[in-house]
């Protein structure tokens, strides 16, 4: 009885072993199975098979003008030879992950109207000039080890990701519209030229490590060689925070649109060349917040129309004019820096206007009593110093002021009493009035032995005269700081 136990059991090992054999096989022979180009060509001509997941295609794939309506699977597939599928409409999902392509891979001018998904896909030279993504286009985690074209696709009803993707050569974007919804290159690194010229970004765009869809290790977007953004189009929430550009960056031209409750973000970003925002305009809050420009950060005639916010931002010469600064963040180190840039660059005007502009600021965090005393002593009078004409306005107020006094005084002419206050609050030569003799009954009747300002009452003529005359010295000599100062810079 034993001994037919015994017989039974290594019956039923071998007929599990040449089960599992079977299995192993087949899933080898599926792994491997090669595939002429003609074959699959023909096959989905004729629309009876779309299934050719882990397989090698040999020979080149030409597919031109054809509208496939079944799914296509090529998920595991290694392409031989060129693939070409121009002007083809695809209204099945698509798929393409984890493939290779040896030759280039041409999807010119075709259109995805459902989900097309390349994840983790390596390409040696891909052409989607034309093409137009109305569903999920996935790029994630794909190498592209050959020039890389996306001129005027779309991708508006989309949502495209190329998340941790590597772009050994040229990525060219040039004139292309991304997603109302979102576009993603976190975590992205471009080997070669990125091209991104008059390029529209509609929905949230996300070029940084930050972000709710973060599932791995923090990553930035990494810009090896230059990074060319210009004539482009950002709308809604852009998002370059950390962004590394070892190249230089263009963004020239460009146009930052975001709503009231997001932000324009490049804080964290390092730019190692030259960045130029030149001529561009910044629609909202825009953050630029421990940036490093290690080049020339040029932003000439660049509209800041939101808060800018530089705090901790690092650069050697910062081209902006302070005319296109809306709202700088107050941050005494930031207002100073740029001040000292300014004057680097013998923007002097922008220099004193911005200083001014601190200086108020300044003035608006004090308590009360100070607020006025600074308002009174130092911005209206001379403007901090940087306003020359504020100091020519007080002499002009200080002189009708003290012509009035006097005409009001004793009824007096009043020519009289205005030429007789210039004398004093200008320091001008008495001959300015006319003959001695006119300018002495003059002095006589206005300054009396005994007497007083009948407004004032028990102040004398002389004192008030006196004191015109320290406030006149005590202006013309601010007015001759204020000057002096203009001279020195030029």
């Amino acid at each position: 009885m034993s001994f037919f136990c015994g017989l039974g059991r290594q019956i039923l090992a071998l007929i599990l072993g040449l089960v599992f054999l079977s299995i192993v096989t087949d899933a080898s022979i599926e792994a491997s199975r090669n595939l002429n180009a003609s074959d699959v060509q023909a096959m989905i001509y004729g629309g009876k098979q779309t299934d050719f997941n882990n397989s090698i295609i040999l020979g080149n794939i030409d597919i031109v003008a054809l509208r496939i309506d079944n799914p296509l699977h090529f998920n595991q597939t290694h392409f031989k030879g060129r693939v070409n599928f121009n002007n083809v409409t695809f209204n099945g999902m698509v798929y393409f992950i984890g493939s290779q392509f040896d030759s280039i891979a041409d999807f010119k001018s075709s259109r995805f109207n459902n989900s097309a998904n390349f994840s983790d896909s390596n390409f040696e030279g891909i052409s989607f000039n034309y093409t137009v993504f109305n569903g999920v286009a996935d790029f994630k985690g794909s190498t592209f080890n050959g020039n890389t074209y996306f001129d005027a696709s779309n991708f508006f009803k989309s949502f495209i990701t190329f998340e941790n993707s590597t772009f050994n050569r040229k990525a060219n974007f040039y004139n292309s519209i991304f997603s109302k919804f979102m576009t993603v290159f976190r975590g992205s690194t471009f080997n070669g030229d990125a091209e991104f010229d008059s390029t529209e970004f509609n929905g949230i765009t996300q070029f940084s490590h930050f972000g709710a869809y973060d599932s791995g290790p923090a990553k930035i977007t990494i810009f090896n060689s230059k990074a060319i953004f210009s004539h482009s189009a950002f709308k809604g929430n852009i998002d370059f925070s950390g962004a590394d550009f070892k190249g230089d960056a263009n963004f020239v031209n460009s146009v930052f649109d975001s709503s009231k409750e997001k932000v324009i973000r490049f804080s964290f970003s390092q730019f190692d060349k030259n960045a130029y925002f030149d001529n561009s305009m910044f629609n909202g809050s825009s953050e630029f917040n421990w940036c490093q420009f290690s080049g020339d950060a040029s932003f000439e005639n660049t509209k800041f129309n939101g808060v800018l916010n530089l705090t901790r931002t690092r650069y050697d010469n910062f081209y902006i004019y302070w005319r296109d600064i809306t709202n700088l963040s107050y941050d005494d180190a930031t207002y100073l820096s740029l001040i000292n840039n300014f004057k680097k660059l013998g923007y002097f005007d922008d220099a004193n206007n911005c200083y001014y502009d601190y200086m108020n600021l300044r003035r608006d965090r004090a308590p009360n009593f100070s607020k006025a005393t600074e308002y009174f002593l130092l911005d209206s009078i001379c403007g901090y110093g940087v306003r020359w004409t504020y100091t020519i306005r007080s002499a002009l107020y200080t002189w009708i002021f003290f012509a009035l006094l006097y005409y009001f005084s004793g009824g007096h002419l009043l020519k009289g009493s205005l030429v007789f206050s210039a004398v004093a609050v200008f320091s001008l030569p008495k001959e300015i009035y006319g003959n001695d003799d006119e300018y002495d009954t003059l002095m006589k009747s206005l300054l009396p032995d005994v007497g007083y300002v009948g407004i004032f009452n028990k102040i004398s003529l002389r004192t008030i005269f006196a004191l015109e005359r320290i406030i006149g010295w005590g202006l013309l000599i601010l007015m001759i700081n204020t000057i002096s100062r203009a001279m020195i810079y030029y």
